[in-house]
């Protein structure tokens, strides 16, 4: 390595250690502020799958994703402490927002299912379900029960893969989370609840990922020669896609253009991959389509 790309690259990771510092602080500050004014809520993905790595303040840092369950109180609570000013309804399921130079993204839902009775089970299962905790900057910050989280990093990973491609980070990050709480998970509850979203299929084929290129030994469930089918489509597309191919995207992320290339994008994976999980590829371009017109007649 050339001396300067080595002093680059010194740079770079310091750079990541003090955001990852900072995001600390700022998820720290939120958690104690949803506990002080009484607010339930849930983190996901972000600096709480960070805490899990052997080395947490190098892995990338993000932005803050938060799930509420009342939108007029949070948006009174932010607005009054921070001077966070929310619109007065959500027109799509997440609203973005900086605080103190951190991206935060409040949820009022977490996935966009296009089967509305498999949104209804997952909303279920998790009103249901005790929520966990992390300590992230000295405050305990409430996170999903494992058995629901390695489910949700899933489905939000397959989502991603379907609509935009794929980055190393969702393969990483659903690999330490399942290590990691691997005493912990379900695997019945797991599998049962896949299994009434329609995605079990697509969560061992890409689980082969994990395990075949990249060493996991405690994958939750067991895979056959049957879940690797799929595997070398999957790989390649993940190689052109996301943060490995972002030459394929041939237009700005703006205006109907992109619009059109993302729902012809959306399209062909829904083909390719329809054995995986019918019912959800059948719908999740109609899903689309209509957050869409919804977000052009607003």
């Amino acid at each position: 390595m050339e001396q300067q790309t080595l002093f680059d690259a010194i740079g770079y990771l310091e750079r990541i250690k003090h955001e990852n510092e900072q995001m600390n602080r700022e998820v720290a500050m939120f958690a104690r502020l949803m506990a002080e004014t009484g607010t339930d809520y849930l983190v996901v993905k972000g600096q709480t799958l960070a805490a899990l790595y052997p080395n947490p303040n190098i892995r990338m840092p993000g932005d803050i994703d938060f799930l509420i369950y009342d939108y007029l109180y949070v948006s009174n609570i932010l607005k009054k402490n921070w001077g966070v000013e929310l619109p007065h309804q959500m027109v799509e399921k997440e609203f973005a927002f900086t605080h103190s130079k951190a991206l935060y993204e409040l949820h009022s839902y977490l996935i966009d299912f296009g089967s509305n009775k498999h949104k209804r089970y997952w909303e279920k299962k998790l009103s249901e379900s005790i929520s966990s905790v992390i300590n992230i900057g000295g405050e305990d910050v409430k996170i999903m029960e494992p058995t629901l989280y390695a489910a949700y990093i899933f489905i939000h990973l397959f989502f991603h893969f379907v609509k935009e491609g794929l980055g190393l980070r969702h393969l990483c990050d659903w690999a330490i989370m399942m290590h990691h709480y691997k005493d912990e998970i379900d695997k019945v509850l797991l599998a049962e609840a896949l299994s009434k979203l329609g995605l079990l299929k697509a969560f061992c084929a890409f689980g082969t990922i994990l395990v075949d290129k990249l060493g996991m030994k405690d994958f939750p469930l067991t895979l056959t020669e049957k879940d690797r089918k799929l595997q070398p489509q999957i790989m390649e597309d993940i190689m052109r896609s996301g943060n490995f191919g972002r030459d394929k995207r041939k237009v700005k992320k703006v205006g109907l253009r992109f619009k059109i290339e993302t729902m012809a994008f959306i399209l062909k994976n829904c083909v390719r991959y329809f054995s995986l999980a019918p019912k959800e590829m059948l719908l999740i371009p109609y899903r689309r389509m209509a957050v869409n017109l919804k977000l052009f007649t607003y």
